[in-house]
């Protein structure tokens, strides 16, 4: 590899680093304001103190499952690089993923205001992570089920086995699940829980086409080999990432507009 190149890998890595430390400094700065709340070292009407404070728990799962996410695909933009192959659409896509991953944080600290009584963000971002695996098993019964050789596939030069049947079938398990989640432990207008589950799990099916484009640029099977049997984290979330962000900002616009 000669110096250009490898002074452009290395400026490529110390950017997808930084973005990195700003997810991870939103989580450390959310903990140590909670810890002054809670020890009464600050009050909660001071102007500093942002309002998701009250939220750790989904602000902080959200950022480490953003940081875990980008850390993987860096690793698969490496391993790209170490075989010759391109390692462009990994490192630009854990790049884009992690500012929209910012970006869906920050409407998160006010979506906490926005959310009709009785919902609350735990909720919320637990009924998208299973509208995520509703969709996902759907798909895979459905797949199963009802599709045969002959079926119209989704993506035949990125997943083959993917059909639009499976992928039909994963928008109704997904969104009849969200919407039972919403009857019972929420309260958003069942219109608006049903639509929401539709975005959410087309757009987890999209991630998970997005990654397997990565994997085939860079002709590797899987991201890593963090977890034996299933490769790298991004292999298991990366459907879950992409579902969660769109969810997050489609619910914060409906909330700002209406």
């Amino acid at each position: 590899m000669n110096l250009g190149k490898a002074f452009e890998n290395k400026a490529r890595y110390i950017s997808g680093i930084f973005m990195l430390v700003v997810l991870c400094s939103i989580f450390s700065i959310a903990s140590i304001g909670q810890v002054f709340l809670d020890n009464g070292i600050v009050s909660s009407d001071s102007l500093w103190v942002h309002p998701y404070l009250d939220s750790i728990i989904p602000v902080g799962f959200l950022t480490l499952l953003y940081v875990a996410y980008g850390l993987d695909m860096m690793n698969l933009s490496r391993k790209a690089v170490k075989k010759n192959k391109s390692g462009d659409y990994a490192f630009w896509l854990s790049i884009l993923m992690m500012f929209a991953g910012l970006i869906s944080l920050m409407m998160l600290t006010d979506l906490s205001n926005l959310l009709p009584e009785g919902t609350s963000l735990n909720d919320f971002i637990f009924a998208l992570i299973i509208t995520v695996g509703l969709a996902d098993t759907g798909a895979y019964i459905s797949g199963k089920s009802l599709a045969n050789p002959t079926s119209a596939k989704l993506a035949p030069l990125l997943s083959p086995n993917k059909t639009w049947i499976g992928a039909i079938g994963g928008l109704i398990f997904a969104s009849v699940g969200f919407v039972l989640i919403d009857i019972v432990f929420m309260s958003l207008p069942i219109a608006l829980a049903f639509v929401l589950a539709l975005i959410v799990a087309a757009f987890s099916i999209f991630g998970d086409l997005m990654q397997s484009q990565s994997k085939r640029i860079a002709e590797v099977d899987d991201s890593a080999n963090l977890i034996p049997g299933h490769g790298g984290i991004t292999d298991r979330i990366d459907g879950i990432v992409l579902g969660v962000i769109v969810g997050i900002m489609t619910l914060y616009s409906y909330s700002v507009i209406v």
